[in-house]
C-alpha cells in the first residue's frame, strides 16, 4: 500500500504530465516552425540581384563598389542608392509572419509557382547563391476590428505570399514586395539632379537664347549681377534652389548627341565640382532637363523644373 507520500507525490506526476498534454494539444503551435527569415545569406555580400517574371525581359541590379547600376532590355543606369539599400534591408529582414501552405499544390493559388511568380534571384560574385519567388498580395484585417475613437476602425496590413525556391512552404511576410521588386527600369534609376553645398558657391553664369547671358558673382560677401546689387532675399532663395534638385519623370526617347542645349547654367564655387545645368528644346517644344551630375534626361515641365532654376535676369532685383 502506497504511503501518502507516495500517493501525493504520484498525483503531482500525474498532473505535471496531463498539464503538458493539453498544452500540446490546445497550444496553437502553427508558427513554431517558422524561418527566421527567408534569405539564408548576408545581403552585404550580395553583388547583384537579377529579377525576372516568365513573359518580360529580366532586369539586374549589379554593385560596383559601394554604387549600384541598374541594367535591363532598356539600358545600363546609375541606380538609387537609397532605393538599394532599401530592398537589401528588406531581404535582410524578410521574416515570415505565418504558413499558408507546404505544399507544392498551392503554390499557383498563391502565384509562386515559375510561371506566375517574380523571381529574385540573388549572387555573390558570379555565382547564385539565394532565390526568392514573390507571388500575390493580400489584405489581412485587424484583429482587433473594433470601432476607434473618432468612428474610425483599427488598419489591417497588407501581407504578400513568398517563396523561397529550395522550399516548397508558402509564407506570408508583410508589405507588398512585386511592388518594391518591379521590372520597371525607371523605379530604380538616380532621380537626385545635384546636391550643392550653397555656401561655397561664388559664381552662377547664365546663358539663354538669342545670346542672352548674365554672371552673379560673390565679391567677399555681397553678390553681384553685372555690377548691380541684386535684391538679397533672391539670392538666398535661388541658393537654396540650388542645395540640391530632383528630377521626376525620365525622358529616355531624347539624344542629345549633336545638339546644343538652348539654355545653360554653370554653378562654380571654392572646392566645389562645377555644376552644369542644361535645356534642350526638341522638335515638339519639350524643354528637356540635364545636369552634369546626373546621366539622366527629364520633363522640365514636371514640378516646374525648368522655370525653378531658369529664371530671367530682372527676377534677382526687388519689384516695385
Amino acid at each position: 500500500m502506497l504511503s501518502k507520500k507516495n500517493s501525493k507525490l504520484l498525483w503531482i506526476v500525474f498532473i505535471a504530465l496531463l498539464a503538458v498534454w493539453l498544452i500540446m494539444k490546445y497550444t496553437d503551435r502553427s508558427n513554431s516552425t517558422l524561418k527566421e527569415t527567408l534569405v539564408a545569406v548576408d545581403t552585404a555580400q550580395i553583388d547583384r540581384i537579377e529579377i525576372s517574371a516568365n513573359d518580360k525581359p529580366s532586369l539586374n541590379l549589379i554593385r560596383n563598389g559601394q554604387r549600384w547600376k541598374v541594367k535591363s532590355k532598356q539600358g545600363a543606369y546609375q541606380a538609387d542608392i537609397r532605393k538599394l539599400r532599401s530592398l537589401l534591408t528588406a531581404l535582410h529582414s524578410a521574416k515570415p509572419i505565418s504558413e499558408v501552405s507546404n505544399t507544392e499544390n498551392d503554390w499557383s493559388k498563391y502565384q509562386v509557382n515559375d510561371s506566375l511568380g517574380t523571381h529574385v534571384k540573388l549572387y555573390k560574385g558570379n555565382q547564385p547563391v539565394d532565390e526568392l519567388i514573390l507571388g500575390s498580395s493580400a489584405y489581412v484585417p485587424a484583429q482587433n476590428a473594433a470601432r476607434q475613437p473618432y468612428g474610425g476602425r483599427a488598419r489591417g496590413d497588407m501581407v504578400s505570399y513568398i517563396r523561397n525556391a529550395n522550399d516548397q512552404n508558402t509564407y506570408t511576410v508583410p508589405g507588398i514586395w512585386r511592388m518594391s521588386f518591379s521590372l520597371k527600369t525607371d523605379d530604380y534609376r538616380s532621380r537626385e539632379l545635384f546636391r550643392i553645398d550653397k555656401n561655397r558657391i561664388n559664381k552662377i553664369r547664365f546663358r539663354y537664347p538669342k545670346g542672352e547671358k548674365f554672371e552673379l558673382l560673390k565679391e567677399g560677401k555681397q553678390w553681384k549681377l553685372n555690377r548691380k546689387s541684386p535684391d538679397s532675399a533672391k539670392i538666398v532663395q535661388y541658393l537654396n534652389r540650388l542645395s540640391y534638385a530632383y528630377g521626376s519623370r525620365f525622358i529616355n526617347d531624347f539624344d542629345a548627341k549633336e545638339k546644343n542645349p538652348e539654355y545653360q547654367i554653370e554653378v562654380e564655387g571654392d572646392q566645389l565640382s562645377p555644376v552644369q545645368l542644361q535645356v534642350f528644346v526638341d522638335t515638339a517644344g519639350r524643354k528637356i532637363f540635364h545636369a552634369n551630375t546626373n546621366e539622366g534626361y527629364f520633363d522640365g515641365s514636371k514640378g516646374n523644373l525648368f522655370k525653378r532654376y531658369f529664371v530671367d535676369r530682372d527676377w534677382f532685383f526687388k519689384h516695385q
